[in-house]
């Protein structure tokens, strides 16, 4: 990341601009605040297995309140203006696309329904594919899916339940097994437990580690 663009530094020493965006408030590859803070996500690309694609981040908070901050060591110096998804107001927008490495390839959008899924929390890539979680603002509802780069429009929906309480992110899950079924972590029967393609596998009164 090179300010606000998406830049690929050959071994040559030629820089390459990925994806740029004029607007000031769009910026490429950043980590939003809720899911730096609250998700633990301090990333916005993800290379592919075979370096031939780059997953990235749009991020675009042009909706969100801006919050003028002071700094009180410098009091001659004027206040700096942050954005701030402060309770009940606007979160950024965040998109994904998948973009070409290695150039002429036009970057893909990867969908999913925003409007319910507010959050992009988790990115990662697969033998199957590009793998990603989202989760609903309101509630603790989540949702995960792959999407094949060769068929953008193939998806796979995990069965996670949606709940009521708090839903804590796992690392590395979700996953797939070799035969292609999604692990993934839940609650279940008072404990965290491993689920394939939702069903429990884990011994109940195990936990899943961290």
């Amino acid at each position: 990341m090179s300010g606000r663009a998406l830049r690929l530094v050959e071994p040559d020493g030629t820089v390459r601009t990925l994806a740029e965006d004029p607007d000031e408030r769009v910026s490429w590859e950043a980590t939003d605040f809720v899911a730096a803070e609250e998700m633990g996500r301090s990333r916005g690309h993800w290379w592919s297995p075979d370096g031939r694609h780059v997953a990235a981040c749009r991020v675009d908070e042009t909706e969100v309140p801006s919050w003028w901050i002071g700094n009180p060591a410098r009091p001659d110096q004027p206040a700096v203006e942050h954005r701030y998804p402060a309770a009940g107001s606007r979160n950024p927008d965040v998109r994904l696309f998948v973009l070409g490495a290695l150039g002429g390839q036009p970057a893909l959008e990867v969908s999913w329904d925003r409007v319910r899924y507010e959050y992009l929390a988790a990115v990662s890539w697969r033998a199957k594919g590009l793998l990603l979680t989202v989760q609903r603002a309101r509630s603790s509802a989540r949702w995960s899916c792959s999407v094949s780069i060769s068929r953008p429009g193939r998806r796979h929906r995990s069965r996670s339940t949606p709940t009521t309480v708090g839903i804590e992110l796992v690392p590395g899950v979700p996953g797939f097994l070799g035969d292609g079924r999604l692990v993934t972590a839940a609650d279940r029967g008072g404990a965290r437990r491993l689920l394939v393609d939702g069903h429990p596998v884990s011994p109940e009164g195990s936990r899943c580690a961290r």
